[in-house]
C-alpha cells in the first residue's frame, strides 16, 4: 500500500494482509527452487534436497588441503618428510647391526668348538687353568703355546663388538636429530597454517551476509571453526609426518628381510594379512568406539551447558532433577561404549598377540630348517625375521595416521566451502555511495521479500511507504506480518526480491555499506548486550567517544540514573547477555548505545516494551 506522509510529522504505517502474506500461505509448486544468492537447492519446505547434498559430500585433493601452505611452511614439510623416512629406516637398521652381532658371538663360539679345549689346558696352561668356550678369551693370555702346533684363533671379539656399538650409537644420534626435525618441523607448519585458516575462516564469516546465517546453523558454524579446523591441524601435522615414519620403516624392513633371505620373508610373510587385518581392526574399533563415546559425553555436555545458561529457569519450574536424569542418561550411554570398546579391543589384542606367537613358531622353525640345511647364520634369520614383524607392524600403525589425512580432507571440504563461498552484500567492501550529507528520508517502492529459509513464504508484497526527514513513523501490524523485516531491509541485511529500498533517493544497496550502518542506529526487541562493562557496551556504539559523551548518551535513554546508583556506576559489569541487569535496564543500555552515534536514522525494533523513555 502506498502511504504519503508529506505534510505530516508522525504517522503509522499499517502492514496487513494486503502488503504481507501470513505464514501460512503456501506455494503450491513442488519442484525445487532457488532464490536470491543462494547456490543450493531447496524443495518446498525449505530442506536441502538430497541431490545436492550428494553433491555436496567430497574430499578435497591434497593440493587444495595445502592451499594456505607459503614457501617457509613447504620447505618446513620436505624437510620434515626426509627427515621422517630416515627415522622410519633406523629401527630395521638397528636389527642389521643386531644380527651382526649375533653372528660375531656365534663364529666366535663354533670357531673355538673345533679344538679340544681340555686337552689344550693340561699341555699348555698352569695348573689349575681350564680354558672353556665361555672363558677362553679371558684366560689363554695365562697359557704358553710356544712350541706347540696350536694356533689362536684370530678373534677380535672386543674390537668388532665395539664398532657395531659405535655404529649404533651413530644410528641413534641420528635418530634423534631426525625425529626432532620431524615432529618439530610438522607442527611448526601445520600451526602456522591453522591459524590463517582459522582467520580466513573467522575473516570470510564476519563478512557474510545475514543470509548465510539463515541458512546455517550457529553450532554448525561453531563446529566448523572448532572440529573441522581441528581435524585439519591433525592431518596436517606430525600425523603425517608419522605415516611417512611407519610407510619408511615398512618399506625398509621388507627390502632388508628379502635381501637377507627371501625365502624366510615369504615363510613370514603368509601369516602378515592375519596381524594387518588384526592391527588394522584394532585401530578401527578403538576410533570408532572412542568417537561414539565422546559423541555421548559431548550430548551430556551440551545438556549442561544448556542448563547452566538458564539455570533460573530450571529453578524456577523444579527443573534440577530432571535435568540431572538428562545428564546422567547421557553419561550411562558414554559408559556403555567404553564398557564395549574395553571388550573389542581385549578381544582383538588378544588375537593379535596370538598371531604374533604362532608367526615366532613359524619363523623360528623354519630358521631351525635353513641354518641346517641351507647353511644360514642364526644373524641372518634373526633380521629377517623382526624385520618382517616390524614392517607388518608399522603398517598396521601407520594406517591411523592415513585415516587422520582422509578426515582432514573431507573436513577441509566443508572449511574452504565457507572461505569460498561468495557474499553479495559486503560490509567491509570500501566501495560504494557516501554523500556528505545524509538526510535520512527513506522510500519503499512496491517491496516483494521472501526469506531464503523460509522460501514458500511471502512476508512482504508490494510494500509502499515514505518517512521524510525528522518524522516519526509506525509500522503497525499483527506478529509475522513484517515489521522487523522492514528495519531489516534498512541496513540491507537482505535485499528485496522486487521494489526498492532506497535513502534519500538512492538505493540502499549503492551505498557504501559500512558508512550507511554508522549513520543508523538500532535498538531490538531484545537487546543484546556483550560481558563487559557498562561503559563498553554504550561505547560499541561508536569509537572514540569521551566519558562525557557516554553520559549525555545514558541520560537521553534515562538510563544515567540508575547507572550511578550501581557499585561500580559505568564500570559495572553487566554479565554474560546482560544477565546482571533487569530487562528494562538492558534496554535503556542499548538505546543509549544507538544514540551515541547521533544517527540519522532510529530505528526501534519494539524497543520500549521493558522501557520508558522520557
Amino acid at each position: 500500500m502506498n502511504h504519503d506522509t508529506q505534510n505530516e510529522k508522525n504517522d503509522i504505517v499499517m502492514l496487513d494482509y494486503n502488503t504481507s502474506l501470513s505464514q501460512s500461505t503456501k506455494f503450491k509448486s513442488k519442484k525445487p527452487i532457488r532464490l536470491l544468492r543462494s547456490n543450493k537447492t531447496y524443495d518446498v519446505n525449505g530442506n536441502q534436497t538430497k541431490q545436492e547434498i550428494k553433491n555436496n559430500t567430497k574430499s578435497v585433493s591434497l593440493k587444495q588441503l595445502f592451499r594456505f601452505a607459503k614457501k617457509i611452511d613447504v620447505f618446513y614439510m620436505i624437510m620434515a618428510t626426509f627427515a621422517a623416512i630416515c627415522h622410519g629406516a633406523a629401527l630395521p637398521l638397528l636389527l642389521l647391526i643386531f644380527g651382526n652381532l649375533v653372528d660375531i658371538f656365534t663364529d666366535s663360539s663354533f670357531n673355538l668348538c673345533e679344538f679340544d679345549l681340555t686337552e689344550i689346558s693340561i699341555a699348555y696352561c698352569p695348573p689349575g687353568i681350564i680354558l672353556t668356550s665361555t672363558t677362553f678369551m679371558s684366560l689363554y693370555k695365562l697359557c704358553n703355546f710356544t712350541g706347540s702346533n696350536f694356533t689362536v684363533p684370530d678373534i677380535d671379539l672386543p674390537g668388532q663388538v665395539r664398532k657395531q656399538a659405535l655404529i649404533l650409537v651413530g644410528i641413534g644420534c641420528g635418530a634423534i636429530v631426525f625425529a626432532y626435525i620431524q615432529v618439530s618441523f610438522w607442527c611448526v607448519s601445520a600451526e602456522r597454517q591453522t591459524r590463517a585458516i582459522r582467520e580466513a575462516v573467522f575473516r570470510s564469516i564476519m563478512n557474510k551476509e545475514i543470509l548465510y546465517f539463515d541458512m546455517h546453523k550457529t553450532g554448525e558454524l561453531n563446529t566448523r571453526l572448532t572440529e573441522d579446523i581441528n581435524k585439519i591441524h591433525d592431518g596436517i601435522g606430525d600425523k603425517i609426518g608419522s605415516a611417512c615414519q611407519f610407510l619408511s620403516a615398512f618399506l625398509t624392513g621388507l627390502i632388508l628381510g628379502f635381501i637377507k633371505g627371501w625365502k624366510l620373508t615369504l615363510v613370514v610373510l603368509s601369516v602378515s594379512p592375519l596381524m594387518f587385518i588384526a592391527a588394522l581392526t584394532f585401530s578401527k574399533l578403538t576410533a570408532s568406539m572412542t568417537a561414539s563415546e565422546l559423541r555421548a559425553y559431548g550430548k551430556a555436555g551440551a545438556v549442561a551447558e544448556e542448563v547452566f545458561s538458564s539455570i533460573r529457569t530450571v529453578f524456577s519450574y523444579n527443573g534440577a532433577e530432571h535435568e540431572q536424569a538428562r545428564y546422567e542418561r547421557h553419561l550411562n550411554s558414554a559408559r556403555d561404549f567404553g564398557i564395549k570398546k574395553g571388550a573389542f579391543n581385549g578381544l582383538t589384542m588378544g588375537f593379535l598377540w596370538f598371531v604374533i606367537f604362532c608367526a615366532y613358531a613359524l619363523g623360528f622353525w623354519y630358521g631351525a630348517k635353513l641354518i641346517r640345511e641351507d647353511g644360514f647364520k642364526i644373524g641372518a634369520v634373526l633380521i629377517v625375521f623382526f624385520s618382517i614383524l616390524i614392517a607388518v607392524f608399522s603398517l598396521g600403525q601407520g594406517a591411523p595416521h592415513l585415516q587422520s589425512l582422509a578426515q582432514a580432507r573431507g573436513a577441509a571440504e566443508y572449511v574452504w566451502k565457507i572461505i569460498d563461498t561468495p557474499s553479495k552484500i559486503i560490509s567491509n567492501s570500501e566501495s560504494g555511495l557516501k554523500t556528505p550529507d545524509l538526510t535520512g528520508v527513506i522510500k519503499f517502492s512496491k517491496v516483494d521479500f521472501i526469506y531464503p529459509s523460509r522460501p514458500d513464504t511471502r512476508i512482504l508484497n508490494g510494500l509502499s511507504f515514505d518517512a521524510k526527514s525528522g518524522q516519526t513513523v509506525a509500522l503497525v501490524g499483527s506478529s509475522g506480518c513484517g515489521k522487523s523485516t522492514c528495519i531489516q531491509l534498512l541496513q540491507r541485511f537482505y535485499d528485496p526480491i522486487a521494489g526498492s529500498v532506497s535513502i534519500d533517493g538512492h538505493p540502499v544497496s549503492e551505498y557504501n555499506l559500512r558508512w550507511l550502518r554508522q549513520h543508523i542506529g538500532v535498538v531490538s526487541q531484545e537487546p543484546i548486550l556483550f560481558a563487559a562493562t557498562i561503559k563498553e557496551n554504550i561505547k560499541y556504539g561508536k569509537d572514540n567517544v569521551t566519558d562525557s559523551d557516554i553520559e549525555d548518551a545514558a541520560k537521553k535513554a534515562n538510563a544515567h540514573d540508575f547507572i550511578m546508583t550501581l557499585p561500580d556506576r559505568y564500570e559495572t559489569m553487566v554479565g554474560e547477555r546482560g544477565a546482571q541487569l533487569s530487562g528494562g535496564q538492558k534496554q535503556r543500555i542499548a538505546i543509549a548505545r544507538a544514540l551515541i552515534r547521533n544517527p540519522k536514522i532510529l530505528l526501534l525494533d519494539e524497543a520500549l516494551i521493558s522501557s520508558y523513555i522520557t
